[in-house]
């Protein structure tokens, strides 16, 4: 059994091999034995099954257990191998006892749980786990694919949070790490925040998530995308061409209407062009939020602004003395008494205007940095491209759509296989939430899914010195759709 920081260590001993893969995991109640006490309780496990690529036959079970306070993992189970060490009446009494731990609200849902799960795969190829460990301290190649697995996917503390969820002990208390929905919320209307990461996991949906949760107004809500072409008129606003209709009555009287306004018979009208000031998004979210309404403005891609128009939200997001927000919006109100110009100033509460933008980073974007003093008015929330979200997601849309479940299990592991060539660099380009979600959606039918992964290729494949898609990339690409969707 591990502690927690015993099994970040173990962590360095994670590696992938080219010869196994995973072909089903879950995660699910387990009745753990300790195998020094004898003793059963409750935990929650990750399985994972694992099949030789071309041997089929040898197939390995590896298990991460949490059972409240330590880790333990292993590879070959009984009750999840198609064994007979371990009979349905054993198995049984094994749940009961592990149950015993659960609370009643729960027990019903964990027992169904445990019992499908019993002998669920077939035979694990024996590598003697167990008595390689005890004599050398050393652990199999399976094992160490499982724990890259955890770590990419942390489930030390997904395990946790499940069991918390069965034993109702609240949330995890064993580490500070928050997913990024809880960030958000923590700081929303408190402090600008800004998710960096990689392109296609989420950002922007999970920000448009976080904003329906918080029950802000879509008519308080601004937007702002990021592009290197951005100036201070598309944050700021501008002066616009304007026609304006211009009516005359028999006395002789005139007055302006505007636009789209209805005449009488008895008047004549004649249209004069004029200027009207339109709000860019800042000024319209500064203007709404004056108003005492809880406003958001959301800023895609941020570091594709150039900074000379990021300086502008230096100046407006920085608080004065007593909590507002001021913004010039360099449009002409008015004169004063030596015939300038009065420039609008916009002031907002701290608590009604709330930032949030993202950006990609990394290598394979072409953005800029940005002024450290603008940095530091956002909480920077990194949001990595996690399996476990894209699985997520792929499950909500094979559901919506009405496909058959098996259709998740293949898209993880086509997604599983292209991130590991990527991460061998057989491939450069990264596969993303965003690839399979079109994959889902633009099918005709379920039939139809590997087709549009096929029409979607080039997304992954780089090109050639003469701008040709790359043969041998391609090939890999193909050859692994056909080995999926057989």
């Amino acid at each position: 059994m591990f502690t927690k920081s015993q099994l970040l260590e173990w962590y360095d001993e994670a590696e992938t091999h080219e010869d196994y893969e995973s072909i089903k995991s879950l995660i699910t109640p387990y009745p753990f034995r300790d195998i020094d006490t004898g003793e059963t309780r409750f935990s929650i496990a990750y399985v994972g099954n694992m099949v030789h690529k071309v041997d089929a036959s040898k197939r390995h079970t590896v298990i991460l257990a949490f059972d409240g306070k330590e880790y333990a993992f292993w590879c070959g189970d009984s009750f999840t191998d198609n064994t007979k060490s371990m009979s349905k009446t054993e198995a049984s009494k094994h749940i009961s006892t592990a149950l015993n731990e659960v609370v009643p609200g729960h027990k019903a849902v964990a027992e169904a749980k445990l019992n499908e799960l019993y002998h669920m795969f077939d035979k694990s190829s024996g590598c003697r786990f167990w008595a390689s460990y005890k004599a050398s301290g050393k652990i199999c190649r399976h094992v160490k694919d499982l724990l890259q697995v955890a770590k990419d996917e942390n489930l030390a503390v997904v395990l946790q949070d499940e069991y918390n969820k069965f034993t109702k002990k609240g949330t995890t208390t064993m580490t500070t790490i928050s997913t990024t929905d809880k960030v958000l919320k923590r700081y929303a209307f408190k402090k600008h925040c800004l998710l960096t990461g990689p392109k296609g996991f989420g950002k922007t949906v999970g920000v448009h998530q976080i904003i329906d949760e918080l029950k802000v107004s879509k008519n308080a809500v601004f937007e702002v995308g990021g592009y290197e072409g951005l100036e201070s008129i598309d944050l700021l606003g501008q002066n616009i061409p304007f026609v304006k209709e211009v009516k005359t009555s028999k006395l002789g009287a005139i007055s302006s209407l505007k636009a789209n306004a209805s005449f009488g018979r008895t008047e004549e009208t004649q249209h004069i062009q004029d200027l009207v000031w339109l709000d860019g998004a800042l000024s319209a979210a500064f203007r709404n939020a004056s108003k005492g309404n809880p406003t958001v403005l959301f800023i895609d891609e941020l570091y594709r602004i150039p900074g000379r128009e990021l300086s502008i939200l230096i100046a407006a997001l920085t608080p004065d003395n007593k909590g507002f927000y001021t913004l010039r919006t360099r449009r002409i109100i008015g004169l004063d008494k030596d015939g300038c110009g009065i420039e609008e100033v916009i002031k907002c509460k701290k608590e009604h205007l709330w930032v949030v933008a993202t950006t990609n980073v990394g290598a394979d974007y072409d953005v800029d940095g940005i002024d450290s003093a603008l940095e530091d008015r956002f909480m920077i929330i990194h949001k990595p491209g996690e399996r476990n979200e894209v699985k997520t997601i792929v499950e909500k849309l094979i559901k919506e759509r009405k496909y058959k479940p098996s259709l998740v299990a293949q898209l993880m592991e086509f997604y599983d296989k292209m991130e590991g060539f990527r991460k061998k660099s057989a491939l450069s380009k990264l596969i993303n939430t965003r690839h399979l979600a079109e994959a889902i959606e633009l099918s005709i039918d379920e039939t139809d899914v590997s087709a549009v992964l096929v029409d979607n290729h080039m997304k992954w494949i780089d090109r050639d010195i003469h701008g040709e898609p790359d043969a041998a990339q391609k090939d890999l690409v193909f050859k692994t759709i056909s080995s999926v969707f057989k």
